[in-house]
């Protein structure tokens, strides 16, 4: 399934790879990523939760540090992704 190549380049942090494989996606799964990019966005967050269970500040802060670590791949899999 496309979602799950694009969600490993992604979380694996390799924009080069993540940007070629995006440019060869086709409409349809284009549409299928950039709808299913939110939902990342609230996995990350919820294994994050899961991983610090109990401390709002630190879950906090735990969730601002995994997702600045995948601000590019997901700047890049969004802007590839805009309809």
């Amino acid at each position: 399934m496309i979602w799950n190549e694009v969600r490993d380049l992604i979380t694996s942090r390799k924009p080069a790879e993540l940007t070629a494989r995006l440019l060869r996606l086709t409409d349809a799964e284009r549409t299928d990523v950039g709808a299913r990019l939110p939902g990342l966005l609230t996995e990350l967050r919820d294994e994050v939760r899961a991983e610090h269970p109990g401390d709002d500040l630190e879950v906090r802060w735990a969730v601002t540090d995994r997702l600045e670590s995948l601000a590019g791949p997901l700047l890049i899999a969004g802007a590839a992704t805009i309809s």
